[in-house]
């Protein structure tokens, strides 16, 4: 992008977002620490530059990347406004999502020969926490062994309908074996054939709870238990990888 279009679209930008908070030029040029006359001229575009300062300050004020306020629209820099504008709990858990997936990708480095295969299943369909399944692909996939073993297959989540626990692109790690109080399961309804992620606790009977909170927690009886086929208990999620994808010979 050429210098003058990003001092054009900057300036552009400012007088819009001034014009829908109800500003007054002088009120703008004050939160910018600039004087009047010299925010005047900067928008009638009568200066060769804009300096780093005011940038910065107008990105402060705005609440908007520098490089939205410029005109460029990246995945990123969307993704930055938004969390700008997030409550401090939002920060906070984005910020814990961040911080897992960089030891991830370090453990991936540390620990390269350390890898084995699962079956992952991608259920065909809208998938949403209690989804009718009609079928599923089955593909191979290398994961780091941080595990023991334990795992064998997984679940590849495919929308955003359990967001803010799993989000498209995750990967849901299964071991073999009966949930317990507390724990994560994938199961299935035998009668409805829908398939679950949901937390298990143990009440005076079996309770199945959302893992993301929305939606009617499920109770029956010890006598309904052989209704439910468990898939195994959630270990982990992890992101998904193209090159993590093992193609058979045909």
């Amino acid at each position: 992008m050429q210098r003058a279009i990003v001092k054009k679209t900057f300036i552009e930008t400012l007088e819009k977002e001034r014009v829908l908070r109800g500003w007054s030029q002088q009120e703008l040029a004050t939160k910018l620490e600039m004087s009047v006359a010299g925010y005047r001229k900067m928008v009638a575009g009568m200066t060769e530059t804009i300096s780093l300062y005011t940038a910065m300050r107008a990105s402060d004020v705005f609440r908007i990347p520098i490089r939205c306020l410029c005109g460029m629209d990246r995945v990123e820099d969307r993704i930055q406004k938004k969390i700008i504008d997030s409550p401090e709990a939002v920060k906070n858990k984005v910020e814990y999502l961040l911080d897992y997936e960089a030891r991830y990708r370090n453990y991936q480095s540390e620990h390269k020969g350390e890898e084995c295969i699962i079956n992952l299943y991608e259920l065909t369909g809208y998938m949403e926490d209690g989804m009718y399944i009609d079928s599923a692909n089955v593909r191979k996939l290398r994961i780091q062994d941080d595990y023991g073993g334990r795992v064998t297959k997984g679940l590849l989540v495919t929308e955003n309908s359990f967001m803010p626990v799993y989000s498209r692109g995750d990967v849901i790690l299964i071991e073999e074996k009966v949930g317990r109080n507390g724990d994560t399961i994938v199961t299935k309804n035998l009668k409805s054939n829908r398939i679950y992620v949901r937390k298990v606790i143990v009440n005076n009977g079996f309770e199945l709870h959302p893992v993301h909170g929305r939606g009617e927690v499920l109770r029956f009886g010890q006598e309904q238990r052989s209704e439910w086929f468990d898939y195994g208990r959630v270990v982990a999620h992890i992101p998904i990888r193209e090159e993590d994808y093992i193609e058979l010979d045909a």
